[in-house]
């Protein structure tokens, strides 16, 4: 009777460690998903006591809702982008879009369908373990970012408030344009206008022989409402 009392709870501990080895293959390792690419900052910067931690600045509130019309539109943009899209969009048709502060830019863009079922195998992963993308995000990817040291806080954004990564899941781009995320501590306005010092910084990361546009999505068109972020495409020239 107790040798078999053993060996019941020997099979129920090797089942245990079983099913906690198949929980930790569902999130590949970060390398699977992280590409290699320079911080804008080499040391974030960290507050007191008495303030809240830099990375609360990030969380931004809820959408507001619009028109019915509105809303209709960007659920019919996010069904979309669900099954991903036919083909790469033109940077040409890209520019043209961003360059006129077009309210349509968001139903050209999307994933290539093979890139759009990675992206939702992955979210799906990360949900089960992490509970949501943005507590992936600043555990792994934005790690390193969100720490901080103790320093006077500035309303407007410094170099040292932005991070640029190349992002994992691009929206699909013809002419070997590239997707960037930019990460920000301080609140991106939705558009298309960048704040001043990005210039600078998009300079610094990739020189000047290159042609780039930038956008913010609406909050209701963000896949990671908790964290201020903006959209990088970047053509290389030459």
């Amino acid at each position: 009777m107790v040798a078999v009392t053993t060996q019941q709870h020997q099979q129920h501990q090797q089942h245990q460690q079983q099913q906690q080895q198949q929980k930790q293959q569902l999130v590949p390792p970060l390398s699977s998903y992280i590409h290699t690419s320079t911080a804008v900052v080499t040391k974030a910067p960290t507050v007191s006591d008495n303030e809240q931690p830099s990375h609360s600045s990030l969380v931004i509130s809820k959408p507001v809702s619009g028109s019915a019309a509105t809303e209709e539109k960007e659920e019919a943009i996010i069904s979309k982008k669900h099954k991903g899209i036919r083909a790469p969009l033109a940077w040409d048709k890209l520019k043209s879009l961003i360059d006129s502060h077009s309210d349509n830019v968001e139903q050209f863009l999307g994933r290539s369908y093979e890139t759009q079922q990675m992206y939702e195998r992955h979210i799906k992963a990360v949900k089960a373990n992490y509970g949501s993308v943005a507590n992936y995000l600043t555990s792994h990817t934005l790690a390193d970012f969100i720490r901080t040291e103790e320093r006077p806080r500035s309303s407007s954004i410094l170099p040292e408030d932005l991070y640029i990564t190349l992002n994992d899941f691009p929206y699909s781009l013809a002419d070997a344009a590239e997707h960037w995320v930019m990460w920000s501590r301080k609140r991106l306005e939705p558009g298309f206008n960048p704040p001043p010092i990005v210039l600078d910084i998009i300079r610094d990361k990739f020189g000047s022989s290159i042609e780039w546009r930038y956008m913010v999505n609406p909050p209701a068109l963000q896949s990671v409402k908790e964290l201020y972020h903006a959209h990088l495409f970047i053509k290389r020239l030459g």
